[in-house]
């Protein structure tokens, strides 16, 4: 299986709990896979381990904590942004973004959010699903660290890497 990797920011304490709780209620109803809160920073990162370890530590030491504010759920019609919560593209977030993609020489447009489910949810379940979520999903969190995340394949073989934090 190929190398990749992603660079993802996760909430923590009770912004965690809640999200896990959520993505773990919805995942049980609708047998969609396992995986963490999240919002990805970079992804499909295809250098060797070594070189992304040393690139994702050198990223770490220019970017400071900053919070990340998540807004709307959404839905589209692809496995890994079936169900979201949009996230206020604020400077610092998209400023964290590009700082990534000129390390890892990468060039797309960047839209932040947080999943909550991955898979292919019928049109119909995913309306009810948004109209359900509203109020549940204004939430808020400090970015403190970058997790290097292991990707290729699909999301119950994805694994950690190392953790590396921010500066105050």
């Amino acid at each position: 299986m190929k190398q990749e990797y992603s660079i993802w920011l996760m909430p923590s304490g009770s912004t965690f709990r809640k999200l896990s709780r959520l993505m773990k209620r919805l995942r049980d109803e609708h047998f969609t896979p396992i995986f963490e809160p999240h919002v990805t920073l970079t992804g499909e990162i295809q250098s060797p381990l070594e070189q992304t370890i040393a690139k994702t530590e050198l990223l770490a030491s220019q970017l400071s904590t900053y919070k990340i504010m998540l807004v709307e759920p959404d839905f589209e019609d692809d496995f890994y942004k079936s169900i979201f919560v949009n996230i206020i593209p604020t400077k610092d977030v998209t400023d964290a973004n590009k700082a990534a993609q000129e390390l890892f020489n990468q060039k797309y447009e960047y839209r932040p959010h947080l999943s909550l489910v991955y898979g292919y949810v019928p049109f119909d379940e995913k309306s009810k699903i948004i109209s359900d979520l509203n109020c549940q999903v204004n939430l808020e969190f400090i970015a403190t660290n970058l997790h290097l995340i292991s990707t290729p394949g699909r999301p119950e073989t994805w694994k950690k890497i190392r953790k590396f934090r921010l500066k105050d």
